[in-house]
């Protein structure tokens, strides 16, 4: 029997590396993934983020390792089996951030590194999920402060969240995504297409198929994307195959707009919740259409850049924050 389980162990080692070869998905080197007792650690910063294949949680990460250089390594926020023991006695740092890290259903982590964690720690690019639907859908307060006091250096995407948590001295930029974008923005693209990207969860059919038509009667040969990494189509194709080629782009996605702003693409935000307003009216360079229905009108209207990309603030904390590194390493 033994000879079979080792049989059956290496086929499983050899599928698993053959899948893994073709995947196009973003990737990082994630402890909750491994098996505790394979658990090695290859940065001294950990950083704390949202394995969802939602490109939005992959794009902040790449944005702060950017402007730190360096590789962290990285823990899924939704395992509700977070080592402490392993993360204070492994790293000299912990960086959370960024993306939506303040949704409800990130409680449990909240409260489990108020109450465990021993390690200095920065709080990156984050912000609360303000749906129309429902507005309590944030860290509660204490929970949330909690570890906030903990903080030595606290960045926010926008100042909703500062109020919300009474983070008046808080610093406020754009999103760390703008950062790694940098880069694509210089690239000169051929930028033809209208891109359509969709938050599903938040709109209904009925919405959509409205969205497409209003879209489709001024472009018929729109570009549609969720956002959602897959295992053919990963961030970097979402990026270069949607986002660089568009010339603009309509989104119920925060990180639609964000993207946008990031690349210098005009945008119309369709809103279901504030963290979109919030970026909008901050930072801008596009238009909030709130009621679908004039959609149609506002396109055909046109949208211009009016600003400059904000990507100053965010290399204003990066500098922060690299001297915070040199502290704690």
């Amino acid at each position: 029997m033994s000879k079979v389980k080792n049989l059956r162990r290496k086929l499983k080692r050899s599928a698993k590396k053959c899948f893994s070869r073709y995947d196009r998905r973003c990737r990082f080197y994630d402890l909750s993934k491994i098996e505790p007792s394979k658990r090695v650690p290859r940065s001294k910063i950990i950083q704390f983020y949202s394995s969802f294949d939602n490109v939005g949680n992959y794009l902040p990460v790449l944005g702060i390792r950017k402007t730190i250089s360096i590789d962290t390594d990285t823990w899924c926020m939704h395992d509700k089996k977070v080592d402490f023991d392993f993360i204070n006695r492994s790293y000299k740092g912990i960086i959370i951030g960024g993306a939506g890290l303040l949704n409800k259903c990130f409680q449990p982590f909240w409260e489990i590194i108020g109450r465990e964690c021993q390690l200095p720690m920065i709080v990156w690019g984050i912000g609360g999920c303000y749906k129309d639907v429902d507005k309590n859908s944030v860290i509660d307060k204490d929970i949330a402060n909690k570890v906030f006091n903990k903080c030595d250096l606290i960045d926010l995407r926008d100042d909703i969240t500062a109020s919300f948590y009474g983070l008046s001295d808080a610093h406020l930029s754009p999103c760390p995504t703008v950062g790694y974008l940098e880069t694509l923005m210089n690239k000169e693209q051929e930028r033809t297409n209208i891109l359509f990207s969709s938050h599903e969860n938040l709109l209904t059919e009925s919405e959509t198929a409205r969205i497409k038509e209003s879209i489709g009667r001024f472009d018929i040969s729109f570009k549609y994307t969720n956002n959602i990494q897959t295992f053919r189509r990963g961030l970097n194709d979402i990026l270069e195959k949607f986002y660089c080629k568009s010339r603009l782009v309509i989104t119920t996605r925060l990180h639609g707009a964000i993207i946008s702003y990031g690349l210098h693409i005009p945008y119309v935000a369709i809103p279901r919740d504030d963290k979109i307003r919030a970026f909008h009216r901050m930072y801008s360079n596009g238009i909030i259409v709130e009621d679908i229905d004039d959609l149609g009108n506002t396109l055909k209207e046109g949208i211009e850049l009016n600003k400059s990309v904000r990507i100053d603030l965010i290399y204003e904390f990066a500098s922060k924050a690299k001297e915070w590194l040199n502290t704690v390493s």
